[in-house]
């Protein structure tokens, strides 16, 4: 069963947004920081940058959370072949990513969780 989608401040949300040749956004819904426990109520907005290498693959730069109609968009424009972590707060679905697109590679930042990127 889908999950309910939460409202973002950039609708559509789960959308491919091109805005140049080979680059485009994904804008995600609100997520809510979780510390030692508690959810805070102050939501922020999540964004995925989608790049088109020369090689025809895709590079997701700070995947949102997974959608499977997004994964069948974005694979119809290349085959997803990086997954990428900033820093230690872009992590969060990569490795939900990385399940449904097992021969993507993970690159995690310094400070993501160990087996974050993990496929399994």
């Amino acid at each position: 069963m889908a999950a309910a989608q939460i409202p973002s401040l950039y609708e559509p949300i789960n959308e491919y947004k091109p805005f140049a040749p080979g680059i485009g956004i994904v804008d995600g819904p609100f997520e809510y920081l979780t510390i030692a426990g508690v959810r805070l109520t102050l939501p922020f907005t999540t964004r995925m940058t989608v790049v088109k290498l020369d090689s025809g693959d895709l590079f997701l730069h700070s995947p949102v959370a997974f959608d499977a109609a997004l994964a069948r968009h974005l694979q119809s424009m290349g085959t997803i072949r990086h997954l990428v972590s900033s820093n230690q707060f872009h992590y969060a679905h990569i490795g939900e990513w990385s399940r449904a697109f097992p021969e993507a590679i993970t690159w995690a930042s310094p400070g993501a969780p160990a087996g974050a990127c993990a496929a399994n």
